[in-house]
């Protein structure tokens, strides 16, 4: 894995995928080309980034077993959210404007999301308040590493 983009400068996702274990919470999952962690940086508890391991900045540059692997993913996490969190709605998202590593959020609506965090509004969310704490952080990735190995 190359931890330098096309424009030759340092990849962060490069850097976050291979120092995930180290990352609050650890890996969560690690199948089919991708790493699953919580994301260190936000307010909103079980917002998770997928990472694909390799440095591929968008979906059509993906392996059809990594394309395949992407889709069966997305529902296993969405599912592990509901269970763990009672989240109502899981929001999937990919922007790779800012990091060209083809990263997806996973943010998981809770009650407690006020209805001005809904919709695109949770991106007025995200920038708002302190992030989840660590231990936090980690009690959330125990539970949800034992929802995802069922």
């Amino acid at each position: 894995m190359t931890t330098a983009h096309a424009a030759g400068g340092a990849c962060r996702a490069c850097t976050a995928v291979a120092q995930a274990a180290s990352l609050p919470g650890g890996v969560i999952l690690d199948a089919g080309g991708w790493r699953l962690v919580h994301n260190e940086d936000t307010p909103l508890p079980g917002h998770l980034l997928l990472y694909a391991v390799r440095h591929v900045e968008r979906p059509a540059d993906l392996t059809p077993e990594e394309a395949a692997a992407l889709g069966g993913l997305a529902a296993r996490v969405d599912a592990a959210l509901r269970d763990v969190l009672g989240a109502g709605q899981t929001y999937v998202v990919s922007i790779t404007e800012g990091a060209t590593h083809l990263h997806v959020h996973f943010l998981p609506i809770q009650p407690h999301v006020p209805a001005i965090g809904r919709g695109v509004g949770i991106f007025r969310f995200l920038e708002r308040g302190e992030p989840v704490e660590p231990g936090r952080i980690e009690e959330l990735a125990a539970r949800l590493r034992a929802a995802l190995a069922t």
